[in-house]
């Protein structure tokens, strides 16, 4: 297991490479037609996407750690989804 410098470097690397973003904060998730509408923050800033079948595009890594691909094909990451605000407000 790399520690330190070389497990930050690695990281980054693999981050890049696989465009995984992180997000921070849920604004709210909107559901409309079947389809999941996500406005987020992320550690490369805010972003915006829409998520179709759950089911196959949500991955528990852990029972914190959740990784999301959106209709596009961009993956994110929820490290730690208890580190969330308990709930987003509900869509207006």
């Amino acid at each position: 297991m790399l520690t330190g410098e070389q497990g930050s470097v690695v990281e980054e690397a693999l981050r890049e490479r696989c465009h995984l973003l992180t997000i921070t904060r849920v604004h709210v998730v909107d559901v409309r037609f079947g389809t999941r509408y996500w406005p987020v923050d992320t550690d490369r800033g805010p972003r915006w996407f829409t998520l179709r079948e759950p089911g196959k595009n949500l991955s528990w890594i852990t029972d914190r750690h959740l990784v999301l691909r959106d209709n596009a094909g961009n993956r994110y990451q929820i490290p730690d989804v208890g580190a969330l605000d308990e709930r987003c407000p509900p869509a207006s």
